[in-house]
């Protein structure tokens, strides 16, 4: 590629990045919802500065199992302790500020992209390399997590970076494979999807030697370093509570061919952005394109992905989008790979030029369509949930709350409450969301019918009852 191409493809990509520096500083750090997974990882990096891990985590647990008679998929107790030691080894810059906070997410997007483009260029050319790349900065569900304060940001940059290091170990026959092991270990302490990587490691590792050789128990050992050492210093388990929560592997279902069907649109939705059978069909198209790679070349990589799909066949098919932003990359990759002698045509980089054009325009538009809700939704931001917060300060210690988000409300209150199960705990004060007739949101309202209620407090968004039930 000549000089003149080599500056025209920066030039393309420098306001890409720009763009998401835009709406990173203009609207993401004005949202917060009301999921409680963000709380619950702000109350975790703040247990490790506080130096109150042990006894944090044990007030979490009986918060959360307030609520009975139901699952407790709504939160973990705690959760992986991985990315609550990423903010609070951040926390002399964002000092716990919402929209510093989210700039975290935007630099680990940025890593991201420069990983991921160092992968693109082993394959395809740079002008290329640039164009994909750059559409992975406009991929909507990325943008869409700049939204949010959860841990598949962190995650997908480890698990990219962990994939650089197995292409490095695998390209250029160095040894390599100590870092990788480091960071796929880092992955584990922050989903524990991460662990998979280890266990399609050593089976491969295997068929290929007829054995367990010893690079493989190094590596293992590698691995689970980061793991030792975590649980040394935080005195907790690094991976959390074994429970159900949302994006992660705990709750297993028998698959039907509805769940099947489900699967592939999520898969499809990331790229099509239509949640209907053109997502399923471009789902199945996926797989078929990992599937293909893998009976072609059954390396680590390969194999990684088809388990990982499969693996996700018998997961109950929650916060799936959750699931499929960190390895959706490595299907482009794989495909890259299987086309490569394509892409060296002459008529590739026109025709991915184009392509490229209306890919880029229609997820902006496509995410664009979005913008409402972050801007509307603001959860625990808004003026009404402030005032509510100013009056319950003046509440007993001791009262417990029912609300629909037990984490989001002790992390901003530093009050305890539950959502509402079987048991209604004595003289509760029930936080009532209101609808746009003024009328009570939550649907479990209806279980308090039986029992005298009086109203407490009331604003533009909020009722407070105090239940009478002694």
């Amino acid at each position: 590629m000549n000089k003149n191409n080599s500056q025209l493809s920066i030039y393309i990509l420098l306001p890409l990045i720009s763009y998401i520096w835009f709406l990173v500083d203009s609207i993401a750090s004005l949202h917060l919802d009301w999921g409680g997974d963000y709380a619950g990882y702000l109350l975790q990096a703040k247990s490790i500065h506080n130096q109150n891990i042990v006894e944090f985590s044990n007030t979490i647990r009986k918060l959360i199992t307030l609520t009975d008679g139901q699952r407790y998929e709504f939160a973990q107790t705690p959760g992986n302790w991985g990315y609550p030691v990423f903010i609070s080894f951040f926390e002399f810059f964002h000092e716990y500020d919402i929209k510093k906070l989210k700039q975290l997410n935007l630099l680990l997007h940025l890593s991201f992209l420069l990983v991921a483009f160092k992968i693109f260029r082993i394959y395809i050319n740079q002008f290329q390399s640039l164009m994909f790349t750059s559409l992975f900065a406009f991929l909507p569900i990325f943008l869409e997590f700049h939204y949010k304060l959860l841990s598949e940001m962190l995650f997908a940059f480890l698990m990219i970076f962990g994939i650089y290091m197995n292409y490095k170990s695998e390209l250029y026959k160095q040894n390599w494979y100590i870092y990788e092991a480091i960071i796929f270990g880092l992955a584990f302490l922050v989903r524990r999807q991460g662990a998979l990587w280890l266990i399609v490691y050593l089976i491969v590792s295997i068929f290929k030697e007829k054995k367990i050789s010893k690079q493989s128990l190094l590596y293992s050992f590698y691995f689970f370093l980061p793991f030792v050492i975590s649980f040394i210093t935080l005195r907790v388990n690094p991976v959390g509570n074994i429970s159900s929560s949302a994006g992660e592997w705990s709750n297993f279902t028998t698959p039907n061919i509805d769940t099947l069907i489900f699967i592939f649109k999520e898969i499809g939705f990331i790229a099509t952005r239509y949640p209907n059978n053109i997502s399923a069909i471009f789902g199945v198209l996926f797989f078929s394109f990992i599937l293909f790679g893998f009976l072609k070349e059954p390396n680590v990589r390969n194999t990684f992905l088809i388990f990982y799909i499969i693996f996700h066949f018998f997961y109950s098919p929650a916060d799936t989008q959750r699931y499929w932003m960190p390895i959706i990359i490595l299907f482009v990759i794989q495909i890259l790979i299987n086309f490569n002698s394509l892409l060296g045509h002459r008529l590739a980089t026109p025709i991915l030029s184009i392509l490229f054009l209306l890919t880029s325009i229609y997820w902006l538009n496509s995410f664009a369509d979005q913008r409402n809700y972050y801007l509307t939704s603001n959860g625990p931001n808004t003026e009404s949930f402030v005032e509510l917060t100013e009056f319950i300060q003046f509440q007993n210690e001791n009262t417990l709350f029912i609300f629909h988000s037990p984490r989001t409300f002790y992390y901003f209150t530093n009050k305890k409450s539950y959502r509402l199960g079987d048991t209604v705990y004595a003289n509760s004060i029930f936080v009532c969301e209101k609808g746009l007739t003024s009328q009570c949101t939550d649907k479990r309202f209806i279980k308090l019918d039986s029992i005298k209620k009086t109203n407490i407090f009331e604003n533009e968004s909020f009722i407070l009852f105090q239940l009478n039930n002694e």
